[in-house]
């Protein structure tokens, strides 16, 4: 044995299980308060809600994006949480803002996310890929469960559900309940003070921060989802398992 050492592997091994089980319970978690400057980020999540569409009892899916330094949001609800409406909502979101931000903190939703690689790095979707780089922004990712290091999405979600949808409202359609979710975006951003300002409000400082935001390219990117589509003899495409009928011609 090298260096006398005359005792077996496996006690050495014990020993190195007992100071990592010490080092590990040592270890303390700390959070640590983060500064944002204007135009510098937003976090993006999905939130599940419950509405009665129609009279008809639905589960709708809010996209919800809200700018890290001014706490001004966008919300809007839709059937599921396919890529096209996720882009979508950003789409939408960026022209009520007026402009972008530089960076875009997400977890690690499939829409985006192909692949969890080895450290901060991910596979990404080519359409997503497409999309960040049209609107010039740098997409950002939490740890794979770690769902506070985009806190204040987080907490709009639980916000929106809390103050929006309990108790679970009524309305004719989709559309109805996102204008009605556009004009609550907007008059809590000019009720609320700024948790960082004892005098402005949150739309007060999304005017100053409004300018600072990245410009928005010229043309806005098509959010869709192509795909190649034969036409029956019925004149009938199939796509995503529905049925859509086209004109004669097409066959």
């Amino acid at each position: 044995q090298p260096n006398g050492y005359q005792g077996s592997d496996g006690s050495i091994a014990r020993c190195v299980r007992l100071l990592k089980r010490e080092l590990k319970q040592n270890q303390q978690e700390v959070s640590i308060p983060l500064f944002y400057r204007p135009g510098e980020a937003y976090q993006f999540d999905w939130g599940d809600m419950c509405v009665y569409l129609r009279g008809k009892l639905t589960t709708v899916y809010v996209a919800a994006i809200e700018l890290c330094h001014s706490r001004a949001f966008y919300v809007r609800a839709y059937p599921c949480q396919k890529q096209e409406l996720m882009l979508d909502a950003h789409r939408k979101a960026f022209e009520r803002f007026g402009g972008s931000c530089r960076r875009g903190i997400y977890d690690n939703l499939k829409s985006a996310v192909k692949d969890l690689l080895k450290g901060h790095h991910r596979n990404l979707q080519e359409k997503f890929i497409q999309f960040t780089a049209h609107y010039l922004i740098e997409p950002k990712f939490c740890n794979p469960a770690k769902g506070n290091e985009k806190g204040r999405v987080e907490n709009l979600i639980k916000f929106i559900r809390n103050n929006f949808f309990v108790p679970i409202a009524s309305f004719a359609s989709l559309a109805e309940l996102n204008d009605r979710l556009a004009s609550f975006a907007i008059s809590i951003c000019r009720r609320k003070i700024h948790p960082e300002s004892s005098s402005l409000t949150r739309y007060d400082v999304y005017l100053q921060e409004q300018e600072l935001l990245t410009p928005l390219p010229r043309y806005g990117l098509a959010c869709c989802r192509p795909a190649m589509a034969i036409v029956t003899t019925s004149s009938l495409v199939f796509f995503d398992n529905n049925r859509y009928s086209v004109p004669a011609e097409y066959v």
